[in-house]
């Protein structure tokens, strides 16, 4: 099964339905965000996914702030997915009347989860079998591409790469999620496999994490400036430390710059973009 759907989910419902969000990667784009709703607005805006998942534990208040900043201040509103015991949903359903939501009762297996949340995304996208099966307004095959039109595929501009470095591969996955739309991104959990990734492969930019076991950023950075290939490549130094005494050792190494995390998605993508446009 291709992940052909995005699902945003906080990180309250991510430790709440742990199994179905370890299980679904092959089914779904994740990116996890937190449960305050400023945070989970930035990131709808970002990430642009066409379902938000929220654990409703029968407080009330907070999940729905949150489904109301959504809906009243994102781009694109995503389907609403609630999950919780049987009374849960009963009770989300007389609090918040307004939000047209898929209701998902608990206890429920990861994959039966993980079934009824793609059919449900299937239909109200228009993909259920009926809308498959519709004949085109035309019968007859549409005529290939003349040799000359054909190159008009081909001729957007090859996507900069990117190589990501971090042995945290929950920070990985949510980068990768959050920048492959616009580059072409490769992730590696160890700063060991650098060098090897170099003698074959090239990047345009790169995101080190400073702390790391056995070969930290600062040991990679220098490697790379030590390389005639890699010398000229810029480097974002990722770093989980942002107090005076790390930023000026960070700075004193003269990267591009740096990101504290966690991450503020926004300010990543500034970053990126400012670096290679």
């Amino acid at each position: 099964m291709e992940a052909e759907y995005k699902i945003l989910i906080s990180e309250k419902s991510a430790v709440a339905l742990k199994d179905f969000f370890d299980r679904s990667h092959a089914s779904f784009k994740f990116l996890r965000t937190s449960d305050v709703p400023e945070d989970i607005l930035s990131d709808t805006d970002i990430f642009r996914p066409d379902a938000f998942i929220c654990f409703y534990d029968g407080s009330g208040g907070n999940v729905i702030d949150i489904l109301r900043a959504i809906k009243s201040g994102a781009e694109k509103t995503p389907a609403f997915i609630v999950v919780s015991s049987p009374e849960g949903c009963e009770e989300f359903g007389r609090k918040a009347p307004s939000f047209p939501a898929l209701m998902i009762e608990t206890p429920i297996a990861a994959w039966d989860m993980t079934v009824r949340i793609k059919k449900y995304l299937d239909e109200i996208s228009g993909k259920s079998a009926g809308s498959e099966e519709m004949p085109d307004s035309t019968p007859e095959e549409p005529a290939a591409p003349s040799p000359a039109q054909a190159p008009q595929a081909s001729e957007a501009p090859e996507k900069k790469k990117l190589l990501i470095v971090d042995d945290d591969r929950n920070v990985l996955k949510m980068l990768k999620t959050v920048l492959e739309e616009d580059y072409s991104v490769t992730c590696m959990a160890s700063g060991k496999m650098v060098e090897k990734y170099f003698e074959t492969k090239t990047a345009d930019l790169i995101l080190l994490d400073y702390e790391m076991p056995e070969e930290s950023g600062a040991e990679v950075f220098k490697k790379l400036k030590a390389a005639p290939k890699t010398k000229m490549i810029p480097v974002l130094f990722l770093t989980g430390v942002d107090n005076d005494s790390k930023r000026k050792e960070i700075l004193s190494m003269r990267p591009q710059g740096y990101l504290a995390k966690p991450i503020d998605m926004k300010r990543l993508r500034i970053a990126v973009s400012s670096v290679l446009e």
